[in-house]
């Protein structure tokens, strides 16, 4: 099992990564990875952090053999296409001395609460529920395929849209990826999407996430060979020996690499130890020339046995926001209420739906997500913290349709009025129509849209 190190970016100074990373290297330590973080007090006592791509430019030119690359990247932070830039630069920059390109991209979905959340928030950016960073994590990895393929074809995602261009830098060696997770949703998209898995070297579920990444590895179409998984664990000397119990579980559950975070300032003499305990080096996602080609996301990404739309169930149809409609749906949110668990942050919404054709004047109704739903309820709450104003199409391509890009346009447009905080608003945006949610997710839609008459 390799030992590879991860330099935390946490009060640390340009000239002590420099240094700790260029003695690394020197040591033959085969991995060297970076945290993806904004700001510093998302970790206890810290009060500042290096970015991350800025930092792995360091990496790339102060190493000469060591693979590096972020562990792990928030797709939230960067359009896709900002992302594949700014990587296939660093690609190039890791090409020293005539050898071969050293970057390899760790991606996960963010949004701990005390981490990636705090941090999203204090940004600016939204900290969406799991499903959606999850289908964001997947698109991303399919627009970054299509931009290091050097396409000229626009992309129109559920998520995100491109026009078409062929001046985005190619990269020489496309970099692999591994995508980094703590439950089986993301380990089964590492086995599907990626060339390697990431979690907890101390994860209680270590040993089945490892089998849900592997099997899907198996289940992948036109892909052999066995999935590299690596851990991740804070540097504790007893990582070191080879016989301890932690170390020993490692090996029993197959792990290639063990990645140990070193605080800042970075201590040399902690390095030298980590190389010495470091057998020669087999390096489980080195960059390849030729990886499996990861396509758009389709219908089932995830796993098998969704309900296609030609067979969802036939149902009776009722009219948008009608009484009966509005019953069927809180029953049908109810149906999969442990399927498709929601987490919405908490906002109170009234709504003003003008032009209902079944219903003489304003539609007044409401949106309460302290109760743990996002529901349509008739009538106005005494206390909303704030209030929209909407046409009935536009009600219908929001609640319905689940178009965010159309919905955006009805925004700046003028035809979405709110009164209040518009960011509580955004941060209940959902995702689209989309072909790279969970099945249980796509089922659920599809029969929302079974049901509804507009």
């Amino acid at each position: 099992m390799n030992l590879e190190i991860l330099l935390s970016p946490f009060d640390a100074s340009v000239a002590g990564l420099s240094e700790a990373a260029h003695l690394a290297d020197g040591l033959g330590i085969g991995a060297i990875w970076m945290m993806d973080h904004l700001a510093g007090p998302v970790h206890p006592a810290k009060r500042a952090v290096l970015e991350c791509l800025t930092s792995l430019t360091i990496l790339a030119q102060v190493t000469d053999t060591a693979l590096v690359g972020p562990l792990v990247l928030n797709p939230v932070a960067r359009h896709p296409v900002v992302l594949a830039q700014a990587l296939s630069t660093i690609g190039e920059l890791t090409v020293r001395h005539g050898g071969s390109a050293r970057l390899q991209v760790g991606i996960g979905a963010g949004g701990g609460a005390g981490t990636y959340g705090a941090e999203l928030v204090w940004a600016g950016l939204v900290n969406h529920p799991a499903s959606i960073r999850r289908a964001r994590v997947v698109e991303t990895l399919a627009l970054l395929d299509h931009v290091w393929a050097g396409s000229s074809e626009p992309w129109m995602g559920d998520l995100y849209s491109i026009g078409g261009s062929d001046g985005f830098l190619v990269p020489t060696t496309r970099p692999p990826i591994v995508v980094a997770g703590y439950g089986p949703h993301m380990a089964r998209i590492a086995g599907q999407l990626a060339e390697g898995f990431n979690t907890g070297a101390d994860a209680d579920n270590l040993e089945s996430l490892i089998s849900v990444a592997r099997e899907s590895r198996v289940a992948r179409p036109g892909v052999a060979g066995r999935l590299p998984v690596s851990t991740y664990a804070i540097f504790d000397p007893i990582w070191l020996d080879a016989d301890s119990p932690r170390r020993r579980r490692l090996v029993e559950a197959d792990v290639d690499s063990l990645i140990l975070v070193l605080p800042a300032p970075h201590d040399h003499g902690i390095i030298r130890e980590i190389s010495a305990a470091t057998p020669p080096q087999t390096a489980a996602t080195p960059p390849q020339t030729a990886v499996p080609e990861r396509r758009k996301p389709t219908l089932g990404y995830c796993s098998s046995g969704f309900s296609s739309r030609k067979n969802a169930p036939m149902t009776e149809r009722h009219a948008f926001l009608s009484d009966e409609w509005i019953e069927a749906v809180r029953a049908l949110r109810a149906e999969y209420a442990d399927r498709v668990p929601e987490s919405p942050p908490p906002v109170r919404i009234n709504v003003v739906i003008t032009g209902c054709p079944h219903h003489d004047g304003d539609l007044l109704g409401h949106i309460d997500t302290t109760q743990g739903q996002v529901l349509i309820e008739r009538g106005h709450l005494d206390r909303p913290e704030l209030t929209i104003t909407l046409d009935y199409e536009t009600a219908y391509t929001l609640f319905v349709s689940r178009d965010p890009q159309a919905s955006m346009r009805a925004f700046f447009s003028g035809k979405i009025l709110v009164e209040g905080d518009v960011t509580k608003l955004l941060a209940l945006q959902g995702p689209g129509q989309s072909t790279s949610l969970p099945p249980d997710t796509i089922e659920l839609y599809e029969r929302l849209d079974a049901l509804t008459e507009k």
